[in-house]
């Protein structure tokens, strides 16, 4: 339970250090949302630009991500920190690819159909 409590804190902490960031990112969101909804995007048809767009940023962030951190790939010697970096270059994939790219690419759809 500790140990819960701890990662909540830390998540917590690091939160608050990135307020500006997070709160640009979620109005960037939002305001791309209601755009898309309002000019009927085409959200079926777009998706699949938004699954491709995530793949490909999930594939760029397993690479880079190391390297960013000044570390590398080589530095990883167990399959745990494998599956740790995959689980933060998905969640890149899922946040980028699904929540701006998906909106992006369903209006282009929408633009092409028009």
């Amino acid at each position: 339970m500790y140990e819960i409590w701890l990662a909540i804190n830390i998540l917590y902490e690091l939160a608050l250090m990135y307020v500006p960031f997070i709160l640009t990112v979620v109005t960037l969101w939002v305001v791309l949302l209601v755009y898309a909804l309002q000019h009927q995007a085409d959200w079926r048809k777009g998706l699949r630009g938004g699954i491709l767009g995530g793949v490909v940023v999930t594939v760029l962030t397993f690479l880079i991500f190391p390297y960013i951190t000044k570390s590398s790939l080589a530095n990883l010697g167990y399959w745990i920190d494998f599956v740790f970096l995959f689980q933060i270059a998905a969640g890149y994939g899922v946040v980028v690819g699904l929540g701006f790219i998906w909106p992006i690419a369903a209006l282009r759809c929408r633009a092409k159909a028009a």
